[in-house]
């Protein structure tokens, strides 16, 4: 999954810019997961925080896996 680790949107330097990595591609898929399964469960996560985290990273390692292929 070396794909997961590199820049989701990288930023050249530019005109005195500092160049910035920013999320890796598996954070950025986390988040977009995580944003569905907040959604879904229209903001009731007092309980279920932990699992929503955990299967956040688990679909953006499997979207990575997919994509490898």
């Amino acid at each position: 999954m070396e794909r997961g680790n590199e820049s989701a949107f990288p930023r050249p330097e530019a005109a005195g810019i500092e160049a910035q990595d920013g999320l890796t591609k598996r954070e950025y898929f986390a988040a977009k997961a995580m944003q569905s399964f907040l959604t879904a469960t229209n903001g009731q996560v007092d309980m279920i925080r932990h699992d929503i985290a955990k299967s956040s990273v688990l679909m953006a390692d499997a979207l990575l896996k997919e994509l490898e292929k």
